[in-house]
């Protein structure tokens, strides 16, 4: 009788453990679930972010881009408007070079009719 009762209590004591065996399965299999639901919403956050972070990028490239045409448009006004200035300057050397040479012919001119 003793050892039926050992067996009894031997059996309860395993159907114990088992349940708290079951319920921290349970707890662990909640708790993974918790931890998955957490991993994709971050994983859907870090998506959005990214995305985002993409759609700045491509903005700021393109203003970028625009900047630079600009600077490229306004630099070869520049150098435009640098030979325009080079090449009037020239022009007006070639007239100052005319005129000395008209001023020296007429006072020339101007001696010779003197001493006429």
């Amino acid at each position: 009788k003793q050892w039926y009762l050992s067996n009894v209590r031997a059996c309860q004591q395993e159907k114990e453990y088992n349940k708290a065996y079951k319920e921290e399965i349970e707890q662990l299999k909640s708790d993974l679930a918790s931890a998955e639901q957490q991993l994709q919403q971050l994983r859907e956050s870090c998506a959005v972010e990214r995305l985002e972070t993409q759609s700045q990028l491509r903005a700021i490239t393109e203003k970028l881009n625009d900047e630079m045409t600009t600077l490229r448009h306004k630099n070869q006004d520049i150098e435009r408007k640098e030979r325009d200035a080079v090449r009037r300057c020239e022009e007006l050397e070639n007239q100052h070079s005319e005129l000395n040479q008209n001023h020296l012919d007429l006072q020339s001119l101007h001696y010779n009719l003197k001493t006429q």
